[in-house]
């Protein structure tokens, strides 16, 4: 099973969820949402804050396989490689 990461620099609250006042963000990552099940019906969609990744999130560790990184921000920890 793939797991795919969207990682956005804002537009996502403390608890994860997505707040209102991205619009633009809210687009994107909804019309990504619904196009990777439509093409790939088993992958995992997650939205993660750039500032909330932590080790578990790094580039080639995943429990669930193929581990895709979508980035919409160029704000990305300096580990992230």
């Amino acid at each position: 099973m793939s797991r795919v990461i969207i990682v956005v620099n804002c537009g996502i609250n403390t608890s994860g969820k997505r707040n209102s006042a991205s619009s633009v963000i809210n687009k994107m990552v909804t019309a990504i949402e619904q196009s990777i099940p439509t093409h790939s019906p088993n992958t995992i969609v997650e939205v993660v804050a750039a500032s909330a990744l932590g080790s578990e999130n790094k580039p080639g560790q995943s429990q669930h396989g193929n581990l895709i990184y979508c980035p919409l921000t160029i704000q990305l920890p300096d580990w992230f490689k």
